[in-house]
C-alpha cells in the first residue's frame, strides 16, 4: 500500500493526539490536524486526502451538513466518523461517512478500518457498527451492511 494522506478533525485535544499517534506509521502521513470544524470542508478541498477522520464532538449538530460539504469537496476521500457515547451509525451513513467507529473501538479498529477502506473501498467496522457507506451523495445512500 502506498503512503496515504490523512486529515484529522477531532476534539478534544487529548483525543486528537491519540489519533495522531495511531497514524505515526510509515504508510500514513498526517497532512492536517484540525481542532475545530469550520475549516474542514475547505481543507478537504485543498488537500484532497485519502482519509478524513472526524468525530461528533467536533462536528456537533451540524454534522450532516458538514459531512455532506466534505464529501462534495473531496469525493474520493474516505471519511471515518467517530462517536462517543451515543451510537450514531445510522445517521453517519446517511450523512456520507464511509465508516463509523465508536470511540471505545478507536485504538484497536482505526488503522485496520482505514487500511480496508483504502484497499477495498469498504470495511467491516465492528460487531455493533458493521457498515461502510458508499461514496455517493448522502441523499442517495442505500442501506448496506457488512456481516
Amino acid at each position: 500500500m502506498q503512503k496515504a494522506d490523512v486529515l484529522i478533525a477531532v476534539a478534544p485535544e487529548p483525543l486528537l493526539r491519540i489519533i495522531e499517534h495511531l497514524f505515526e506509521r510509515p504508510d500514513f502521513e498526517i497532512v492536517e490536524s484540525l481542532s475545530e470544524w469550520t475549516h474542514l470542508p475547505r481543507e478537504a478541498n485543498r488537500l484532497q486526502p485519502n482519509v478524513i477522520v472526524a468525530n461528533m464532538t467536533l462536528l456537533g449538530y451540524g454534522a450532516s451538513k458538514i459531512l455532506s460539504d466534505v464529501k462534495f469537496a473531496s469525493p474520493a476521500s474516505k471519511v471515518i466518523l467517530i462517536s462517543f457515547p451515543h451510537d450514531v451509525s445510522y445517521h453517519a451513513r446517511r450523512w456520507g461517512a464511509d465508516a463509523y467507529l465508536k470511540e471505545e473501538q478507536l485504538v484497536q479498529r482505526l488503522i485496520p478500518t482505514v487500511k480496508q477502506l483504502l484497499v477495498r473501498g469498504r470495511a467491516g467496522v465492528s460487531n455493533t457498527s458493521r457498515w461502510v457507506a458508499s461514496t455517493r451523495h448522502p441523499a442517495k445512500q442505500k442501506n448496506s451492511r457488512i456481516e
